[in-house]
């Protein structure tokens, strides 16, 4: 609000009849169009050369080949130089838009200013909040899964541990290898049942 306050109070000062950036860039023009020559034709269609290069440029429709003045609306440096030949004013091709009463409507209006919270009119409707939150799926970000010692190509294979294709497996019950304790022959059922029986709980109060 104070930016389109300031903005307004500079276009007010403004007593020329186009703006400045307007009439900057067709001074910019004016200065280039020293190097162009206009070769005549029919239907206010012109040849205007420049260093040895041809543009056609159509005064009727204001349209140029550089494309300049089709795009800012400011005549091109070939534009100015048919409109001198033609003892014409440059600034009478300038597009509306740059009109120094078009920028200074652009900012009169301005913005409102608002009321603080202390003058909110009660609704009495419920509050508005956030939606629930619901976990993505996959992965959370951050939480990179632990790699294997020869899964991961930074980590060098150690020398003083023995891998997994070489490890001896032995059972945490009786201790024999060449199994674990999930598969102990050797575990009574109702050993084997109480055990599955704690294994299943926490998962059970994790979901709930």
């Amino acid at each position: 609000m104070q930016r389109v306050a300031n903005r307004s109070i500079i276009a007010e000062k403004e007593a020329a009849k186009f703006t400045k950036k307007a009439r900057k860039e067709l001074e910019k023009s004016c200065e280039e169009a020293q190097y162009c020559a206009l070769i005549s034709s029919t239907g206010g269609e012109y040849e205007i050369v420049e260093f040895g290069i041809g543009y056609t440029l159509n005064l009727n429709n204001r349209e140029c080949a550089c494309r300049k003045w089709d795009l800012t609306g400011i005549p091109c440096r070939h534009a100015v130089c048919a409109i001198r030949e033609l003892n014409l004013e440059v600034e009478d091709y300038i597009s509306n838009y740059y009109l120094s009463e078009k920028w200074k409507g652009t900012y009169r209006r301005g913005l409102r200013p608002v009321n603080g919270v202390k003058f909110w009119e009660d609704s009495g409707k419920p509050r508005i909040v956030a939606p629930p939150y619901k976990r993505p799926a996959g992965r959370p970000k951050g939480k990179a899964r632990i790699k294997g010692l020869n899964e991961s190509p930074r980590k060098k294979k150690s020398e003083t541990k023995v891998d997994r294709k070489g490890r001896i497996v032995h059972c945490g019950l009786c201790g024999e290898q060449g199994h674990n304790s999930r598969k102990c022959p050797h575990e009574s059922p109702e050993s084997r049942a109480k055990r599955r029986k704690l294994m299943v709980t926490p998962l059970l109060e994790a979901q709930d």
